[in-house]
């Protein structure tokens, strides 16, 4: 059987060596999807959104990376297509050959797939902490039986807040999938996804989400550009692009060791301004705070909704997300965290700054294993 997670073993403050890096997994597809008999199979809800991405990504890359005038190379465009990114394509086109997967993310079982406990009734201890499906179901969240633990360093008292993360499968260069899973109060902090589409299943639990949409640039350039503004040479290289040979969208993600700056503090936003921002900042519209809790399903574009922060609520939360394309550093779409730096224009639609940051030293995420989900 295939291994499902074969790279993402323990990132962030565990540097790995050249040799202790694993092969990409071998993306499932119609031909290599495990069985229901085989002991390590995955659900079979999950199999079924497997199959739907598949499609949906074939219908993307026809309608929308393929001219009718040159059906010569035509597989070639589409193979290429998703590694370019996404922003390119209309965003109604988007949503239209997408809409498939977010019915199948809503279809998803949950409770099969991580085998949930549910409450027992008549049980009502507080100590439980039992969060919710959906339906008025109550399950225990499984943080705790992630495998290997957390360093201890990371945790305080009774409970720790390092966001685990379970790899499901990736076809490299169109799609990755994979699962979040929040303890009590974890965050992951504001980021972005460059040229990319996400579309996510809240498996149990509730979180409070804020995003932002991206203003697109001939837009700012008409309403809200300055003739002052210029990026300060003083922070042109405020984040700097992670460098290593495994430049996977897991480990842009997660890694600090990956983002050596020589500035490890957030900028203050009382010195930041539009003549003084620092490259890769971004102008952004539309803030919006909202809860979203299992079953919800959610998307974000590539300008709408695309950058985002998460913050489980009090019994933790787990997020199946699904990445069209994944992280690539080789393509410009590494992951940066952001920080909100100032109010550039108030009115019927407010303007914000967004500065890039180093990752928040607060922030920890990685990987491991649980069932049949990502490797230990």
């Amino acid at each position: 059987m295939t291994t499902i997670d074969q790279k993402c073993r323990i990132d962030l403050n565990y540097n790995l060596t050249d040799a202790e890096r694993q092969p990409p997994p071998t993306p499932l597809t119609a031909t290599n999807m495990p069985t229901d008999n085989d002991s390590g199979s995955l659900h079979p809800s999950v199999i079924s959104l497997m199959e739907c991405i598949e499609l949906s990504v074939q219908s993307l890359l026809k309608s929308n990376f393929v001219s009718s005038e040159d059906k010569q190379g035509a597989k070639q465009n589409q193979t290429k297509g998703l590694v370019n990114g996404l922003g390119s394509v209309n965003i109604d086109a988007l949503k239209s050959d997408l809409e498939p997967v977010l019915q199948s993310l809503r279809k998803v079982d949950a409770e099969g797939m991580l085998q949930l406990q549910r409450q027992a009734s008549g049980s009502g201890r507080e100590e439980d902490c039992f969060v919710g499906i959906g339906n008025r179901i109550q399950v225990a969240p499984i943080h705790k039986k992630i495998i290997p633990p957390p360093p201890a360093c990371w945790i305080e008292g009774d409970s720790h807040r390092c966001v685990r993360y379970l790899h499901v499968t990736e076809n490299p260069g169109r799609y990755s999938v994979g699962i979040f899973v929040f303890p009590p109060g974890a965050s992951i902090p504001l980021h972005d996804h460059p040229e990319m589409c996400v579309l996510s299943r809240i498996l149990y639990g509730e979180l409070s989400v804020k995003s932002y949409d991206i203003l697109a640039e001939k837009e700012r350039k008409q309403e809200y550009s300055s003739p002052g503004h210029n990026s300060a040479q003083s922070h042109s290289k405020t984040v700097e692009k992670s460098y290593s040979d495994n430049k996977t969208w897991f480990s842009t993600i997660t890694s600090t060791l990956r983002r050596q700056l020589s500035n490890n503090t957030r900028l203050s936003s009382d010195e930041i301004s539009e003549a003084t921002a620092p490259e890769g900042a971004k102008h952004v519209i539309n803030k919006t705070t909202k809860i979203i809790r299992a079953p919800d399903v959610t998307s974000l574009f590539p300008l709408q909704g695309n950058l985002h922060e998460f913050t489980a609520g009090k019994n933790g939360a787990a997020v199946l997300d699904v990445l069209l394309p994944p992280y690539d550093f080789d393509h410009d779409r590494d992951c940066t965290f952001y920080q909100e730096a100032s109010l550039c224009r108030s009115g019927n639609s407010d303007v914000y700054l967004l500065v890039p940051i180093p990752q928040p030293g607060e922030f920890h995420c990685i990987s491991g294993k649980y069932l049949d989900f990502g490797e230990e």
